[in-house]
């Protein structure tokens, strides 16, 4: 899980709002006199854009979501996740159309893609234990074992600091919060005594260690493993800058292309070299 940092409002959002203040989402979503259809493609043409075709949360491509160039032909596989859920009712506020609260997310698990389609690897059981992301926050909130406010008890994205990381890996590719440098961190709105147990609760309610997932990231580990051990092999005396390469490559300053997939593993794993590379391109988020 990375920082994410949102663009500007899309207009049509803005404009949709105005003009039915008290809307729902599926209302808006059908809505082509006011503009609703409109808007809701623009929201996720621009949350899409704005993390460079990653879930929010586990950091999955989009649905092998491409460039920016080519991005209407992907939106229609982009889910949207309401970080405060769009059902709360009990304030005024309409989180159904705030901008703040809304990210683009993978299907968490909860369906079979055709084995015919790149995305036949994601393919296991839907029970719960293997869902992730929107798709198992969403019960956890349903059975009360997470608040319906959940802001300060998991991690919204804008909250996560680009620098430095809070996340490390185990060998087997699970995700854990990184002791040291949660202990450089002080998260806004924190409802724990420590950034570490918020970023532990947050990684428990998005089920980012889901078999699933680990699975996915252990093949990541094993390529990039594989990599490196035939370029050592080519040329054992410049490991600094055979990192320094592939962090050029992976992270990306076009911000039309997508990051790889699993960027936080990636930064991980490729240590010092990809801190370098990410200061250097500015990154943000």
């Amino acid at each position: 899980m990375k920082r994410i940092a949102q663009l500007p409002e899309p207009r049509a959002l803005a404009i949709y709002r105005t003009h039915c203040p008290n809307s729902t989402w599926d209302e808006m979503k059908d809505d082509a006199i006011a503009g609703g259809m409109a808007a809701h493609r623009s929201i996720k043409r621009t949350t899409l854009a704005q993390q460079r075709c990653l879930c929010a949360f586990c950091e999955i491509k989009d649905h092998n979501a491409v460039p920016d160039l080519t991005i209407d032909q992907n939106i229609a596989h982009v889910r949207i996740e309401h970080f405060h859920p769009k059902s709360d009712r009990s304030t005024e506020t309409n989180w159904n159309l705030i901008w703040t609260n809304l990210w683009a997310v993978c299907f968490g698990g909860d369906y079979w893609p055709p084995m015919a389609t790149p995305d036949h690897r994601h393919r296991v059981d839907p029970r719960q234990e293997n869902l992730s992301c929107d798709a198992f926050k969403n019960g956890q909130i349903e059975r009360g074992q997470l608040a319906i406010q959940p802001a300060g008890w998991i991690l919204s994205p804008d909250l996560i600091p680009a620098f430095p990381c809070l996340f490390k890996f185990t060998t087997s590719g699970r995700i854990e919060p990184d002791s040291d440098t949660c202990q450089q961190v002080l998260i806004q709105g924190n409802r724990f005594s420590t950034t570490r147990e918020l970023v532990e609760n947050t990684i428990t309610h998005l089920n980012l260690n889901c078999t699933r997932l680990s699975r996915l990231r252990r093949d990541v580990m094993d390529e990039i493993d594989a990599y490196f051990a035939d370029r050592r092999e080519s040329d054992p005396e410049n490991g600094p800058q055979i990192a320094a390469s592939y962090a050029a490559k992976v992270f990306n300053e076009d911000p039309t292309q997508p990051w790889p997939e699993f960027f936080t593993l990636y930064r991980w794993l490729l240590g010092y070299a990809a801190e370098q590379r990410l200061q250097e391109i500015g990154f943000t988020g």
